[in-house]
C-alpha cells in the first residue's frame, strides 16, 4: 500500500557553526534596555547578521522545496531572546501574526541544561479522540503519523526551523529549575516580501 503524508507540517532542525559568544554579547548588551520580559531586536544589530544570514538560506530552500513564487522573498521581521525561564514560553502559542508569515525559528546561543524542551503540537486537534495513550505502544518511538506532540531537547547551535501555525511550549519541569544563564534562545519570524 502507498502512504502519502496528507496535509503535513514541517520541522526543521540544523546545527550552525557561529560566534555564540558574539550573539551572546548582543543579547546581553540588549537586555539593559528591555523591559524585564522578552529582549526585542530591530534586526540589523551586526553581531545578528550571521545567524540570520543562515537562518534566510535555510528559509529560502523552504521557499523552493514548497514551490512557492521566486518573485517573492523571505525577510526576517522580528526577533527577540528569552533568558531562562519566560511564562510566555510555558504556555502553548503560535507566531501567526501577520498574513504573510510563513517561517518562524529559534536558535539557541547557549542550552546547556537538560531537560525543558520545546515541544510542537499536533495541528489536528482531533486525533487525540480516536488515538488514545491506551492505544499507543509506549515502549516504541512516536509514529510520525499519530504523536500529538514532537519534543526536541534544545542544544547549544541548534536551529529550529518551523511554520507559524504550529503551536509550541517550552515544556516545564517541576523536579529541575531551569536555571537563566543555562539557555537563552533567540526566535525571529519572517514575511513575505516582493522582490
Amino acid at each position: 500500500m502507498d502512504l502519502t503524508p496528507l496535509f503535513p507540517s514541517f520541522l526543521g532542525t540544523d546545527m550552525l557553526d557561529l560566534d555564540n559568544d558574539e550573539i551572546l554579547k548582543a543579547i546581553r548588551k540588549a537586555e539593559k534596555n528591555s523591559d524585564g520580559l522578552s529582549i526585542h531586536f530591530n534586526g540589523d544589530e551586526p553581531e545578528l547578521q550571521k545567524l540570520f544570514g543562515e537562518a534566510k538560506l535555510r528559509f529560502d530552500a523552504l521557499h523552493s522545496m514548497f514551490n512557492l513564487r521566486d518573485d517573492v522573498d523571505n525577510q526576517i521581521y522580528r526577533a527577540w531572546a528569552n533568558i531562562g525561564p519566560h511564562h510566555t514560553t510555558t504556555e502553548p502559542h503560535h507566531h501567526v501574526e501577520i498574513g504573510d508569515a510563513l517561517f518562524c525559528a529559534v536558535y539557541y546561543p547557549l542550552a546547556t541544561q537538560v531537560g525543558y524542551p520545546i515541544v510542537f503540537m499536533n495541528p489536528n486537534l482531533t486525533q487525540d479522540a480516536v488515538v488514545h495513550d491506551w492505544v499507543r505502544d509506549q515502549s516504541k518511538p512516536s509514529s510520525l503519523y499519530l504523536s500529538q506532540q514532537w519534543r526536541i531537547q534544545p542544544q547549544t547551535g541548534m536551529l529550529i526551523v518551523f511554520p507559524s501555525w504550529l503551536y509550541h511550549y517550552v515544556m516545564q519541569e517541576d523536579r529541575i529549575p531551569l536555571e537563566k544563564d543555562k539557555r537563552i534562545s533567540l526566535a525571529f519570524n519572517s514575511r513575505f516580501v516582493k522582490k
